[in-house]
């Protein structure tokens, strides 16, 4: 706003600069405090996941891994198929009967 009083008003100098550059000062502190905040909420998202991540995959009706490096592999397998629609390794994504 204050770059258009510039080029099309008859605002001085020492009036729109100090307005413009306190707006893009501004504008640099709010993005950082947003990526901050955004990045925050991203671990705890990703907390909560690996929390509840066994009874994630028991309420999908998945067996349960038995190693660490078997529940990696599933759930990369499970991520190839949820979002991109192919699967590597069929044979990781075992499902439990059903007790009904």
């Amino acid at each position: 706003m204050s770059l258009n009083f510039a080029i099309f008003g008859d605002v001085p100098v020492t009036v729109w600069l100090p307005s413009a550059t306190g707006a893009a000062l501004l504008c640099v502190i709010a993005y950082r405090g947003g990526v901050r905040a955004a990045i925050e909420y991203g671990d705890l998202v990703r907390t909560a996941f690996d929390v509840h991540r066994r009874d994630l995959l028991a309420k999908m009706g998945l067996e349960l891994p038995r190693t660490l490096e078997e529940e990696r592999n599933l759930w990369t397998t499970l991520g190839r198929q949820l979002y991109r629609g192919q699967n590597d390794h069929p044979e990781l994504l075992r499902f439990t009967p059903s007790p009904e």
